[in-house]
């Protein structure tokens, strides 16, 4: 029934827009048709008709870059995404898209990859966020460290840069330094779910005021329900305080609403159904976050703990 729904969209779209071809939301809007689709090949014939016609412009080849990747034509995908110009709001969506493809091909490249753009100079804040948490993604903490911090040279005070640095503090197991940062936010911005979470998770880590922590991350929890990285928190919470019931539901629930890869999620669920016994699911779900995570400090824990594994 929605394949009828769709070909009925589809044809009043095409309609539309032979008639009204300059009309680039029209184009947009069928091309997000087709994505949604899966019509890929749709949506790369369409996109290319356009360009062929002289129309370069930078959201158009993302979008081909996008179906290209969609498509499984990964080189042809980064060939599109580096013809976009750098003087367009589009450069730096297809820088992120372009790491995300190089980091699952070669960590080497991906690095390579960020120290070239870094050489660029570009100094908006999107820019200083991307590449923080993109180091950060490949264990490259320090880097990530050193860009945050020339990040809020520029933008100073910026709570999405400081949280960038926390992140790259908690990447080394500096907590205190992620304290220090998250303390002063959490008295600017109390009802912040992901301030609270950071805060209350930081608290957790250093084993310190565990009944404040359990405040912080209930009212996160509340504000943002089913929220993945809040319900880690409060499962993680609720192992430290030895409420292995509590652990369980909300690790459980963290486990389900990730909607990527999350090794940290997976090595805290398994910590709770070890210690419950469930020594087999629990060696599973190990072996599982050490194949995907690239965190040396974390790649070591998960190695100790594998030894315990029948």
């Amino acid at each position: 029934e929605t394949f009828s729904g769709y070909s009925e969209i589809e044809g009043i779209l095409q309609t539309l827009l032979h008639k009204n071809p300059e009309d680039t939301d029209l184009l947009k809007l069928l091309i997000g048709v087709y994505l949604e689709q899966r019509e890929w090949e749709k949506s790369k014939n369409l996109l290319e008709e356009y360009l062929r016609k002289g129309k370069k412009q930078p959201e158009l080849l993302f979008y081909l870059g996008l179906t290209l990747e969609y498509k499984g034509q990964i080189e042809e995908a980064l060939k599109i995404y580096r013809e976009i110009p750098s003087d367009t709001t589009w450069y730096l969506e297809a820088q992120k898209r372009s790491f995300e493809i190089l980091k699952k091909m070669n960590l080497k490249e991906a690095e390579d990859f960020l120290n070239n753009l870094k050489r660029e100079n570009l100094n908006e804040k999107g820019f200083f966020l991307f590449l923080a948490h993109a180091y950060e993604d490949i264990d490259l903490c320090e880097e990530g460290i050193k860009i945050s911090q020339e990040g809020l040279k520029n933008f100073p005070e910026d709570p999405e840069l400081t949280l960038a640095l926390a992140s790259n503090y908690a990447c080394l197991e500096d907590y205190e330094s992620v304290l220090s940062l998250v303390e002063p936010l959490f008295k600017k911005y109390p009802n912040d779910a992901y301030i609270l979470n950071f805060l209350g998770y930081t608290l957790v880590e250093l084993e310190r005021d565990l009944d404040r922590a359990e405040q912080l991350l209930l009212k996160a929890n509340q504000l943002k329900p089913n929220d993945p990285y809040i319900e880690d928190s409060l499962g993680w919470l609720y192992f430290k305080k030895e409420d292995l019931d509590k652990a369980l539901f909300y690790l459980e629930k963290a486990y389900q609403n990730a909607k990527r890869d999350e090794p940290v999620i997976w090595d805290h669920l398994a910590e709770v159904l070890y210690k419950k016994g469930q020594i087999e699911k629990a060696c599973e779900l190990y072996k599982k976050a050490f194949e995907k995570t690239l965190h040396k400090r974390e790649r070591q824990n998960l190695e100790r703990k594998l030894k315990k594994c029948p």
